[in-house]
């Protein structure tokens, strides 16, 4: 089920990003250095000014956040990236 975000859902989304970021950045040439969400000033004001949905199956799965017309995040759980939510 595809809902509005809740501020409980906010510990979820914040292990969901670095859950996709560090899975992403394992691919990477070049060892780089992690900067969480929450230690992320201009990325966490773009996500807060954003409309934020989850995607929700008995746990959050995934989350997307929308700004007028633009998407500014689609992050999953690593493990479901795979499976059509």
């Amino acid at each position: 089920m595809i809902r509005t975000f809740i501020t409980t859902d906010f510990p979820r989304i914040l292990e969901i990003y670095t859950l996709s970021k560090l899975d992403e950045l394992r691919f990477e040439a070049v060892e780089l250095e992690f900067l969480p969400l929450e230690k992320d000033a201009k990325r966490l004001s773009a996500l807060r000014e954003s409309d934020i949905f989850v995607y929700e199956d008995e746990t959050i799965l995934g989350y997307g956040a929308m700004f007028q017309q633009e998407i500014r995040a689609l992050f999953v759980v690593v493990k479901s990236n795979r499976t059509p939510l």
